[in-house]
């Protein structure tokens, strides 16, 4: 008769491959059932395809003319130069430098609102351009809070000033002064 230790320790060369079998066979399940569920290639959206009211399809050659026609058309517009309108007018009624500003005072004529742009250039220097609302208070308008800090100046000395009001796509001439600036 056989001892229990013999029989506890003795090996079954049939198990071996019935086991490397049975785990092939859920490896090979496992691929076949990611490959059939999770493999999928991507879709392409038809031509006419939408998600949320948007259209995600390459652009037609209609649309591509349409947006290069519409690109040229603000080109242009900001190439035009704006109208100089008689009807606006700035006069410069004092320009001084005081605790490192340079301060404007102005009278405009012919609107309410709008935008003052001053630009002040000296020879050798990068030229100095702000721009101010146009403000209506009591009985005038003029350039509110016109006022430049001394130091956006690159130097002391002369600078040549001229001044314009802007309303829509409609500009005044350009008043012109000189003023001096100290640093």
């Amino acid at each position: 008769m056989k001892s229990l230790h013999t029989i506890k320790h003795r090996k079954n060369p049939a198990v071996l491959p019935i086991a490397a079998t049975a785990l092939a066979g859920l490896i090979i399940a496992g691929v076949g059932v990611w490959y059939f569920f999770f493999n999928k290639p991507a879709t392409p959206l038809p031509a006419s395809a939408t998600a949320n009211g948007i259209n995600y399809a390459p652009p037609t050659e209609e649309e591509k003319q349409a947006t290069n026609d519409k690109k040229d058309e603000i080109i242009k517009q900001q190439e035009e130069p704006t109208a100089t309108d008689t009807s606006l007018s700035v006069s410069i009624s004092r320009s001084f430098q005081e605790a490192g500003t340079v301060q404007l005072r102005t009278v405009v004529t012919g609107t309410a609102d709008g935008d003052c742009i001053a630009t002040f250039t000296k020879t050798g220097q990068p030229t100095v351009t702000k721009t101010f609302a146009v403000g209506f208070e009591a009985t005038s308008a003029s350039c509110q809070a016109a006022s430049v800090p001394v130091s956006e100046f690159g130097a002391s000395g002369s600078w040549n000033l001229s001044l314009v009001v802007k309303k829509d796509n409609k500009q005044s001439a350009a008043t012109t002064a000189g003023i001096d600036i100290t640093k």
